[in-house]
């Protein structure tokens, strides 16, 4: 069936993309770990063969040593000699047999692995291309979305920061307008204590001035203890508005100190 035209395969189309698939479907249908079990078993068996190797070729140097030591050539029969001499030749034919059969299992070994390895795809250009995809998607990913978010997060940080400043600006009117308030309380009565006290060491003493000066007090006929008790109370008072006012002033200027840019 034709390919239609301007249409491809897309894995055909994608030299990135075949080399993934060639690459993905080798090391699939290998199968790794059933490959590094045999392997396994096999270097077990080479490191066995070459274990008994050692050990015959060791039995075959102790028999070589007796069969051609002086003492034992001189006093040994010709025929116990010829017994020991076909036993160590049969060993060495042993050995030999031995020795062709590991080379062949490791040639064998060899050969398997280096035709699988022969056969495989190179994965470097599948991975580099898969890394290359991987690496754009992240640069995308930390151009836009960590973008996106800090945007959004300095929104609410401003929008946060504009209510507590209208807060904050509200609280100020408030208070410089308390200030005020009581600054004129303290001015006015400071000033009605000065002309009290200035009136008593005059000696003023008429109904009259009492009924025209302390309405504002309800201070009616009174003794003069009762008016100094009416005194030093209005003091108190003053006293006490005073330090509210302080008090009023120094969390204004903490509030002040904590708006930005003020």
């Amino acid at each position: 069936m034709d390919t239609p035209q301007g249409g491809s395969d897309p894995v055909e189309s994608n030299p990135s993309s075949s080399s993934v698939f060639i690459v993905s479907n080798f090391w699939k249908e290998l199968d790794l770990e059933k490959e590094k079990s045999l392997l396994d078993g096999q270097g077990l068996r080479i490191a066995e063969n070459l274990e008994n190797s050692q050990k015959n070729r060791r039995k075959l140097a102790r028999v070589q040593e007796v069969l051609f030591s002086p003492t034992y050539f001189k006093k040994a029969s010709a025929e116990e000699k010829l017994r020991l001499f076909n036993s160590l030749l049969k060993g060495y034919q042993e050995e030999i047999d031995n020795l062709t059969k590991r080379a062949k299992f490791g040639e064998n070994t060899f050969l398997n692995i280096y035709q699988k390895l022969y056969e495989a795809p190179d994965p470097y250009p599948g991975l580099a291309s898969i890394t290359e995809v991987v690496s754009e998607g992240m640069k995308k990913e930390l151009q836009t979305r960590p973008t996106e978010k800090l945007v959004e997060g300095l929104r609410k940080k401003v929008k946060i920061l504009q209510v507590k400043l209208s807060e904050k600006i509200s609280l100020l009117e408030t208070d410089d307008g308390k200030i005020r308030e009581l600054t004129e309380k303290v001015n006015e009565q400071q000033k009605l204590i000065q002309k009290l006290e200035d009136d008593i060491l005059k000696g003023y003493s008429s109904k009259e001035w009492k009924g025209t000066l302390f309405d504002d007090w309800d201070i009616s006929e009174s003794t003069g203890n009762e008016l100094s008790e009416e005194i030093r109370q209005l003091k108190e008072k003053i006293r006490a508005q005073t330090a509210d006012l302080e008090k009023t002033k120094t969390d204004n200027v903490k509030l002040y100190g904590k708006i930005p840019g003020l």
